[in-house]
């Protein structure tokens, strides 16, 4: 024998799942385009290029960024082949570039690192290295520092690092939460209910 809340019962069963799926295709599309618009900062470019070999000293060294950069405490050094820093001023925030001015020293090998507040809040660090060739060498010495207290990350290859905001998961995990406990409330038999 059927029961008579079968056809309710059913309706709103349909209903519920197609009220999950759109709830579930919004939640995607949501964290679809936001995630590039909460993503950290990407170097696009430097100045020397990393890995280059220079016959001509810059005047400075740059980092250029795919968005603008929070000009809040930029770091920007470059170590000698004797371990002194060569930059020669603070670093400068314009846009989405972060730039200090260099002074050449000995030939070998630079090594530029930099740490910089992306758009969206977090700090990104980084570096690149060249070199300086015999025509390229000065006669600065730069100024003896201590090479733990710099910047540190991973080699600039122009790869992506993106994030997705905290904000974003939390949104995403509690629609997925109430999608989840709305179906279970209704596919959940009825108790105490007297038969018909």
């Amino acid at each position: 024998m059927s029961r008579p809340d079968r056809p309710d019962r059913a309706d709103l069963v349909g209903w519920l799942r197609r009220a999950a799926i759109a709830v579930l295709i919004a939640v995607g599309a949501m964290l679809g385009f936001a995630g590039p618009a909460s993503a950290h900062n990407v170097l696009v470019s430097s100045d020397p290029a990393n890995g280059a070999t220079l016959d001509k000293a810059p005047t400075a060294v740059s980092f250029t960024f795919d968005q603008p950069i929070e000009n809040f405490d930029p770091a920007l050094k470059v170590f000698g082949p004797n371990g002194h820093d060569f930059a020669t001023s603070a670093p400068i925030v314009d846009g989405s570039t972060v730039s200090a001015s260099f002074a050449a020293g000995p030939t070998g090998t630079y090594r530029a690192v930099y740490r910089i507040v992306s758009a969206d809040g977090h700090p990104v660090t980084g570096q690149i290295t060249f070199t300086l060739s015999d025509s390229a060498a000065g006669s600065a010495t730069g100024m003896p520092t201590a090479q733990t207290n710099a910047p540190t990350g991973p080699v600039a290859t122009g790869g992506t690092a993106s994030g997705l905001g905290g904000w974003l998961w939390i949104i995403a995990i509690v629609a997925a939460a109430l999608v989840a406990a709305t179906i279970v409330i209704a596919l959940r038999k009825p108790r105490g209910q007297p038969p018909h």
